[in-house]
């Protein structure tokens, strides 16, 4: 069951209208916090829902192509705000004879994370390309690729954990059920599930942050701070990135 088209539609418009660059600051971050609420809602429902009727939300994977421009740390974007709802990633080596820098990302998790996870990231992405396009100095020693590159990972890292908070958040704060287990038991399940799924395609993986340019990802991971995932609210003083 995918998410029902009334709620994405909801979401789809209150990101596009968070997104649109004439939007004043109060609108960005309420249209976004609605959305945000929205989707953590439905994340929640459909794993609980899903407890009780296990057909209705099943693990899927799914190969993911990214193109460039910035194609790595687009991937490093995807990485995060999967990861941070609930799913796991790895990325694929590329196909032989490929040269165009084209990444691909294998996604594991269940439908609705998966799902949620898409929309989110397609947000993210464009604040993340607005505000490396604002980006045109660099440090003194350091060049402007590499300074651009760690400020784009500096963002994906630190908007990944902001998520990640507040998947907890709705988590904790979801109300339990008269039967059947609580929130936190059933995420924990779910959560064991996806990982023996993505063991049993790669069963040797190891995780890393690779290397950057520490004042590129400082400066953005202060841009993710910014950025809208929903925790901003009318009356905020940090703007989001092409807000």
């Amino acid at each position: 069951m995918s998410i029902p088209e009334s709620t994405l539609n909801k979401v789809r418009a209150l990101l596009a209208k968070a997104e649109d660059t004439s939007a004043t600051e109060a609108e960005a971050a309420a249209f976004t916090a609605k959305a945000s609420d929205l989707m953590a809602k439905y994340g929640i429902d459909r794993a609980m829902a899903a407890d009780r009727q296990p057909a209705n939300d099943t693990p899927m994977d799914k190969i993911v192509t990214i193109p460039n421009p910035r194609a790595n740390v687009k991937a490093v974007l995807l990485f995060r705000v999967a990861e941070a709802m609930r799913c796991q990633t790895i990325r694929l080596p590329h196909r032989k004879g490929a040269s165009d820098g084209t990444q691909r990302v294998h996604v594991f998790g269940y439908t609705s994370d998966v799902e949620r996870a898409e929309i989110m990231y397609t947000s993210l992405l464009l604040q993340m390309m607005n505000g490396l396009a604002q980006v045109n100095r660099a440090p003194a020693g350091v060049s402007i690729k590499t300074y651009k590159r760690s400020w784009g990972l500096g963002f994906a890292h630190r908007v990944g954990d902001r998520i990640e908070a507040v998947e907890q958040q709705a988590a904790q704060a979801a109300t339990p059920q008269a039967e059947g287990r609580s929130a936190a038991l059933v995420l924990a399940d779910r959560s064991r599930v996806v990982d023996s799924q993505f063991r049993r395609e790669y069963p040797r993986v190891a995780h890393s942050r690779g290397t950057h340019n520490v004042a590129g990802f400082g400066a953005g991971a202060e841009a993710g701070d910014r950025a809208d995932i929903g925790q901003t609210r009318v009356g905020a003083n940090c703007r989001a990135i092409g807000a």
